[in-house]
Order: structure tokens, then C-alpha cells, then sequence
């Protein structure tokens, strides 16, 4: 079995939240969380192979799509709490309805979580 690349990582995190997305966009709530599972997934794999794992979540929080912004914002947040904090606040400005919500939720847990710690730090 071949080793998974970062690339092969950042890619997938991307085509997962993007499908995330459109699961969202259509009120497929069943289907959108098989997807969060494996961003969830995905995202702390990146994290945990360090600093270029970070910059390619931090890269994503400024991805046209929102939803892409708020899963790497999310996933940023044990490293770069400040930024990651800032594109959630700046999504829950500019953003209504669900979006606006989502985004609300979770600057609101990751507020509330102890910090992670990984081993690169």
C-alpha cells in the first residue's frame, strides 16, 4: 500500500469539504455528516504531521467556499486560534441563515474546548 502524500491529504480535506458543502446546500444532513467524519479525520492527520500539514488547513481558511473556510478555521484553531477565530467572526458577519450559524456554533465550542496539544508544539 502506498504512503499517503500531504498532497493526497490537502486534496482529499478539499473535495470532502466541498461535497460537505453541497450536502449542506441541498439539506442532506445524513449524507453531509458521513463527510464531516472524514474531514474530521483528515484534518487532524494533517495537523499531526506538523507544520506543513498546518499551512495547507491554514491556506483552505481562505477558500471561496464557505464551508471549506469554517471546516479548515475549525481544524486551525489549536495552532492559529487568532486567524482561525477571525475568518469564523468575518463568516458570521457577511454569511445569514445556516452559514452564519454554523459558523456562530463553532467559534462558540472552539471557545470552549481545552487546547489540543500536538506534538509539534
Amino acid at each position: 500500500m502506498k504512503p499517503v502524500t500531504l498532497e493526497k491529504l490537502a486534496d482529499d480535506y478539499l473535495k470532502n469539504a466541498l461535497t460537505f458543502a453541497q450536502c449542506q446546500y441541498k439539506s442532506n444532513f445524513k449524507s453531509s455528516n458521513q463527510y464531516a467524519k472524514k474531514i474530521l479525520k483528515i484534518g487532524e492527520q494533517l495537523r499531526l504531521i506538523g507544520s506543513e500539514g498546518e499551512e495547507k488547513l491554514t491556506r483552505l481558511m481562505f477558500h471561496p467556499d464557505v464551508y471549506v473556510r469554517i471546516w479548515a478555521a475549525s481544524d486551525s484553531f489549536p495552532f492559529s486560534h487568532e486567524q482561525a477565530e477571525k475568518v469564523l467572526e468575518d463568516i458570521i458577519t457577511s454569511s445569514e441563515g445556516l452559514v452564519a450559524m454554523t459558523a456562530k456554533i463553532t467559534l462558540s465550542e472552539l471557545k470552549n474546548i481545552p487546547y489540543i496539544v500536538y506534538p509539534n508544539q
